[in-house]
This record gives structure tokens, C-alpha cells and sequence, in this order.
């Protein structure tokens, strides 16, 4: 097999994958779901449960927003999460 066809099978010259543009890593980023949409939830759990999530070593936290039902206004909730993480990404 020469260069040009590890290339083509999608691995760049020095072995790893090459899937992206940027030139991504090998390896697979993993996010947790804070529960903002959990009625009873406060701005306290979402700060705590962000910064267990980076502490784990997860990669990024995130929420969800539903307009039919109570829940935290989505920014404000992120916003915790950033308050109490310093690498995870939101």
C-alpha cells in the first residue's frame, strides 16, 4: 500500500485518521446533558453537575430548551455551568 492510498482510506501521513477539515484527533469527544429541563432543578445543581462533568473529564456540557414546559432559560443555565468550569466547552 503506498502513501496515496493511506490517504485515500483516511489516514494522514503520520497514522491517524484524517476525517475534517481542521484536522481533528482520534479521539472522540463525549458531552453531558445538564438537567435544566428536570423540574425542581436550580442554577446550583446545573453548576454542580457541570463541574462533576469536567472533573469525569467529559469534553462539554449542554441543555436543551422546550417552550411548551417549565424549565431554566437555556443561556442563564450555561451560564452556571460556565461559572463553575474552567475547560469543558458549552
Amino acid at each position: 500500500m503506498t502513501d496515496r492510498d493511506d490517504m485515500r482510506a483516511g489516514a494522514s501521513e503520520s497514522g491517524r485518521s484524517g476525517f475534517g477539515e481542521r484536522g481533528t484527533t482520534d479521539r472522540m469527544r463525549i458531552g453531558v446533558g445538564l438537567p435544566a429541563a428536570v423540574p425542581g432543578t436550580d442554577m446550583t445543581t446545573l453548576g454542580q453537575w457541570a463541574a462533576d462533568s469536567q472533573r469525569a473529564g467529559f469534553d462539554a456540557v449542554g441543555v436543551i430548551d422546550r417552550l411548551v414546559y417549565d424549565n431554566l432559560e437555556p443561556l442563564t443555565a450555561l451560564a452556571a455551568a460556565a461559572a463553575r468550569t474552567s475547560r469543558v466547552e458549552l
